[in-house]
């Protein structure tokens, strides 16, 4: 694929309609995993995807950014900021619940972006 390949259509169609649909929710959810630098990151991304005419090298590294957040990667790891974030939600807090379900929604878009070839395989990736 090349560097700054042209974005499937459906591609960005189905990245602008997640985050019209879902926008106040992953914000929260980021705000919740990762406080307001990552808030802020996501409120960026929105911003990308609704200005995206092809798949930039960094609209992929920032979707996968919010891809890692979402499924609570390093979470494990005592020394991240991640961690800490983490540790302060209660499990039985209803945003539990609300951040599963935009993970496996993302994961599942994101499923189908590779398919489309506007993203790398996140498994190349990891």
């Amino acid at each position: 694929m090349p560097y700054d390949a042209p974005a499937s259509p459906a591609g960005i169609l189905l990245l602008r309609v997640f985050f019209d649909h879902e926008l106040a929710a992953v914000l929260a959810a980021a705000h919740l995993l990762g406080g307001s630098s990552a808030r802020n990151r996501v409120q960026r991304l929105a911003v990308r995807v609704a200005e995206a005419t092809r798949a930039t090298p960094l609209l992929r590294r920032e979707l996968l950014a919010l891809h890692r957040l979402l499924a609570l990667d390093g979470v494990e790891d005592p020394e991240g900021d991640a961690a800490g974030y983490f540790s302060s939600i209660d499990p039985a807090d209803p945003r539990v619940h609300e951040i599963c379900r935009l993970s496996e929604a993302f994961s599942n878009l994101l499923d189908s972006l590779d398919d489309r070839e506007v993203l790398p395989s996140r498994r190349a990736a990891a």
